[in-house]
């Protein structure tokens, strides 16, 4: 009923969210990437983001319904989507600069690309987001201190703050 319903509706707006995320990032690519130096750099961001946040709509809403192992994996992926995000270029260049980027051909040029962008380059990528999160970005997490202190809050609440 409707239940079944509203899962259709985020399940589609998800993978839209995912599938217009995709073409954008490959849209942008065909139209020189990183490396433009026009207008289009005035629109990506807004463009890029509206993508992303279509496709975190649909999985926020469809996460429970995820086997466990599956939303672990997950959960992992996003604590170190950080240094994915830094790092990700890096370990590109450091492929494409020695011509890894095609180690297991094809014969069809797009298809070696998405061959070894799935099978080489993202597991390298998030291998060395791990190990950056782990031995850079955690340590200095660690040293932060809370967001709120309930002590002050308390006090705020009551009227009574000490300088």
């Amino acid at each position: 009923g409707q239940d079944m319903r509203l899962l259709a509706y985020w399940t589609l707006l998800g993978v839209s969210g995912l599938a217009a995320s995709l073409l954008a990032l490959w849209t942008f690519n065909q139209l020189g990437g990183g490396a433009l130096s026009n207008g289009v750099w005035i629109l990506w961001p807004t463009l890029e983001s509206a993508c992303w946040a279509l496709f975190v709509l649909g999985y926020l809403s469809l996460s429970r319904h995820l086997p466990q192992p599956a939303g672990r994996l997950l959960v992992g992926l996003g604590t170190v989507s950080y240094s994915v995000y830094l790092l990700h270029y890096v370990v590109l260049e450091f492929f494409m600069s020695r011509d890894w980027d095609s180690l297991l051909a094809t014969g069809d040029s797009f298809t070696t690309a998405l061959v070894n962008l799935a099978l080489v380059i993202t597991p390298a990528v998030i291998a060395v987001a791990t190990l950056s999160y782990w031995a850079v970005e955690r340590p200095f997490l660690r040293l932060r201190g809370g967001y709120t202190d309930s002590s002050a809050a308390t006090k705020s609440a009551s009227g009574v703050l000490e300088p």
